[in-house]
Formats: structure tokens, sequence, C-alpha cells
């Protein structure tokens, strides 16, 4: 045996071993369980990480997290500028108090002003106590009362549309506890009804001209409030009263920023010109202060008032037109023959 014949011998093993093993791994992967497996492995180019599942929520929930922050930030300022309110009126009461307390340890040592000093002391220290002890503990901004009114104000507009009655607002003294309805007429042409029958909602008498609706007028409670503390009892003669109602609009209630006036007696009538005004615009029903003025005046002159508002310069602005009846309204039905 050559050596030639050796070598080829030795070489043939190797030859069979290399092509066995590349047709082994060309055999597993033809195999189905070796495609399906290619087949489901995910792309790491596409396979979602941690991180993307984890932003996908945070955008998901994002705007009730806000929504959620934006409430307690909100309660946070409410209760922030209550507290900024009760702070001012401690300060104002420490204030007062301090005065007080000067002026009383003065008049102890400055014999010739001491009863000036007593009384200066006694005013400071007593202010100092009402101011302290009167601090409201909850405040509520314009923007509540407004809405809370404006809701009310858009349902009783739209009761009066259904029923289909005219856009006349009577306020009518009855002389009984509530003082004065608000009468709202069927017909532009109507006739008042007996005040009897204005204790119910549906005024319902025999003339059909004096059918409407009587509601209780929204400035009803602010007047009662305001006559149980006007000094010197309420007004009988038209310009007096309208300016003791014109005043308590800005003065008491701050209801408005301004309240110009001009009356008109030998007409009846009282025009009445509202700047800023904090809850209502002329196109809403039963505006508070159109109500209070109304009220006032016909509880104080005891006369059916009729009010005509229209806007002013601005939409917070009204010009309101009051006219009051020569006589005052008949109490009961007339009773036949």
């Amino acid at each position: 045996m050559s050596d030639a014949d050796t070598d080829s011998r030795s070489d043939e093993p190797d030859g069979r071993h290399n092509g066995t093993a590349a047709d082994m791994s060309d055999t597993v992967d033809d195999r189905p369980e070796s495609r399906a497996g290619a087949e489901q492995s995910p792309d790491p180019s596409h396979a979602s990480s941690p991180g993307q599942v984890s932003t996908d929520s945070e955008d998901q929930w994002a705007p009730e997290a806000r929504l959620r922050e934006l409430e307690q930030e909100n309660a946070r300022l409410r209760s922030l500028y209550a507290q900024t309110q009760r702070q001012r009126y401690r300060r104002a009461a420490l204030g007062l108090g301090v005065v007080g307390l000067v002026s009383l340890g003065a008049a102890a040592l400055l014999p010739g002003v001491r009863t000036v000093l007593l009384i200066l002391g006694g005013i400071g220290v007593f202010g100092a106590l009402l101011t302290y002890y009167l601090t409201p503990e909850t405040l509520v901004s314009a923007a509540v009362g407004e809405r809370v009114y404006a809701a009310l104000a858009e349902n009783e507009a739209e009761l009066v549309a259904d029923l289909g009655l005219a856009t006349e607002s009577v306020y009518v003294p009855t002389g009984a506890p509530g003082g004065v309805r608000l009468f709202v007429p069927q017909y532009h042409e109507y006739t008042l009804p007996s005040v009897d029958t204005l204790s119910s909602l549906l005024v319902l008498p025999d003339d059909e001209f004096a059918q409407g609706i009587s509601l209780r007028p929204s400035g009803q409670r602010l007047f009662d409030s305001f006559e149980e503390t006007v000094a010197g009892g309420l007004e009988s003669q038209p310009g007096p009263l309208a300016q003791q109602l014109t005043e308590a609009v800005v003065e008491v209630f701050e209801l408005a920023d301004g309240v110009n006036m001009s009356v008109d007696e030998e007409a009846n009538q009282l025009t009445v010109t509202v700047s800023k005004s904090v809850y209502g615009t002329a196109d809403h029903f039963d505006t508070p202060i159109v109500s209070f003025l109304a009220v006032g005046l016909a509880a104080g002159l005891e006369r059916t008032v009729t009010a005509d508002v229209a806007p002013g310069e601005t939409a917070t602005d009204l010009i309101v037109t009051f006219t009051w009846s020569a006589s005052p309204p008949a109490p009961e039905n007339p009773t036949d023959d």
C-alpha cells in the first residue's frame, strides 16, 4: 500500500464527517418544530419594553390624574382664601383692641381728657370683640351664588314660557306675612287680581284677564333682612324710600358697585342705573337687585309696582324703570249683588 493510498483513505473520514454535520444542520433547520419556533420568536425590534407599557398607561390615566390635581388645587385655594379673610378680620380686631387698651391706659394718666379716652377705649374694646367673634367662618364667593340664582331663574323663565304667559313682572303688596308677591299675568293687557288669590302658585279667577301665576320674589328675604336692621324704620315717601333701598344695594348687601337713581313723583316712576351687578343680567328673570328694589317700593308705598329692565353699557349694567300704581290693590274679590 502506497503512501498516496494511505493519505486518500485518511482524508475520507474527515470529508464524510464534515458532510454529515452539514446535512444534520440542514435537517434540523428543515424540521417543522424549528420552523414554528422561528415563526413564533418575537422580533426584538417590535417587542414592547416595560417602559413603553408604563408610558401608555400613564397617557391613559393622565386626564383623570390632572383632574384630581386641579380639584385638590381648587380646594386649597378656597381654603387659603377663607383663611386670608379670617386673618384680615382678626387683624382688624387686634388693631381695635390695641387702640381701646391704649386709650384706657392713657385715661388713667391724663385726667383732663379722661372722659374722652374712656369713651374711645370702650368703643375700641367693644369693636374688637364684635369683629373677632363675628368673623364669618364660611365665605361663599359671588360666582357660586350667581350660579345658584341663575339655575332658579332659568327654571322660572321656562315655566313662564311653557305656560305662554306675558313678560310683565308685577309686584303686589299683600299685607300678609311674606309681604309681596310677584304676579306674572297671562296677557299683556291684564287685570290685577285681588290680593287673596295671590297666595297660591296658579292664579285662576273667573276673569280670564286676571289669570297668571304668583311667585315669591327673589328679593323678598333680602328686604326682610333689611327692614329688620334699617335705622328709623322704612320711609313711606318715594324719594326717601328709594334712597334707603338703593344705598342698601351697595352698602349693605354689596350687590353692585354703584347705583344712581332719579325719582319722578308726578309720573309715579323711579329710574335706577345699576353698575356692575353681581347677580343676574337684564335678560334674567326676577333679578335680585330689581326684585329687592321692587319689593321695597311695593311694601313701603303700599302700591303695586311694575319693573321694566333694560341692559346698560356692559352685560352687568342695568337700567330699571319702576312704576307704581296710584292706589293700593283690592284686598279681595268683589262680591256679587
